[in-house]
This record gives structure tokens, C-alpha cells and sequence, in this order.
């Protein structure tokens, strides 16, 4: 089984989709990916997210984003 973990922030998630094509499109694909991010730093959650990363969640791969406490 092959699980991504990922954690971003503010300044860096507009890169996460980029981040996200590439893994989905290599050789092996993940069972699993979970992108972690600190609650206070999305405090309106995925209004708080692009809308190229939450049409990618929408795709049927395992994408879990958990806004962590």
C-alpha cells in the first residue's frame, strides 16, 4: 500500500495541486493521500482552498484533507 502525506500552508497551497497531478500521473499510484493543515492558519477551512486543489478532492482517489487543531 502507498500512502502520501503531505502537510502545507498558506503560501504554499496554491502549489499543492501541481504537487498532486504529479504524484497521480507517476509510475506508481498512491492508495492514499492525505494533505494536512494547521486550522489557524485556514480558519475558513476550504473556503480557505483553491478551487483547482478541491476539484481535484472531488476525483474518486482517496484525497483527505484534515484541517488539523
Amino acid at each position: 500500500m502507498i500512502i502520501v502525506s503531505l502537510t502545507s500552508w498558506p503560501k504554499r497551497i496554491f502549489n499543492v495541486p501541481i504537487v498532486l497531478k504529479n504524484i497521480l500521473n507517476g509510475t506508481l499510484k498512491p492508495d492514499y493521500i492525505e494533505l494536512n493543515l494547521y486550522s489557524e492558519e485556514f480558519p475558513n477551512k476550504e473556503d480557505d482552498l483553491p478551487k483547482e486543489l478541491l476539484e481535484i478532492e472531488k476525483l474518486n482517489i482517496n484525497i483527505k484533507s484534515s484541517i488539523l487543531c
